[in-house]
């Protein structure tokens, strides 16, 4: 009979998160169902047809697939968002860009965003190897040193910055400091 109570129990216990689950993401739903609602009104009763309201739409479908992981999901949910990211981020910057009519919102955008998810990606990664340790956030330093050369190199390649000059050297020398401090800070404390 305890077995029993227990089992209902645990049962019930899985519903009640089940159910506080739904409520972020019902509301997360409901609140940008909503916002894109009213732009679409707004936008036709102003314009006489849809304008602006179509890239708020468009950013509220995006922003739902993106949060709705980490509203929705009690296990799982930052790699259901950055998977989310990953499939989403380049459909949306097309539309975006189609819908402006600036094609670098696509081209340019993409660049960043590919090299931007690679390095996300890496950075889970390296805090669900290493945890919260002072070597994950030297990791992370190294990574975002790495990130900026990178996003610094392509913008310059892709003609939407000027070449790299010595305030971006400044900043991934900055970063690789702070990485060999985490790193030396983590060694000092090991041989103590």
């Amino acid at each position: 009979m305890g077995n029993m109570n227990q089992g209902t129990a645990g049962a019930f216990g899985t519903a009640r998160r089940g159910e506080r689950r739904r409520w972020p993401a019902l509301l997360l739903t409901g609140g940008l169902f909503t916002g894109a609602l009213v732009c679409f009104i707004c936008d036709t009763a102003l314009n006489g047809a849809l304008g602006w309201s179509r890239i708020v739409a468009l950013s509220c479908a995006y922003g739902w697939a993106l949060l709705f992981p980490l509203a929705a999901l009690e296990r799982g949910s930052l790699t259901g968002c950055l998977g989310a990211l990953s499939v989403f981020t380049v459909p949306y910057l097309y539309g975006l860009s189609r819908l402006l009519r600036v094609r670098a919102v696509f081209t340019v955008g993409t660049a960043v965003a590919l090299i931007s998810l690679v390095f996300l990606w890496l950075l889970y990664a390296a805090f669900r190897r290493l945890g919260r340790t002072s070597r994950a956030l030297g990791t992370a330093c190294l990574l975002l040193a790495w990130l900026t050369a990178f996003i610094n190199g392509a913008l310059y390649r892709l003609g939407a910055a000027p070449p790299p000059d010595a305030w971006n050297g400044m900043n991934v020398l900055l970063l690789l400091l702070a990485a060999a401090v985490c790193f030396t800070w983590r060694q000092n404390r090991k041989e103590q």
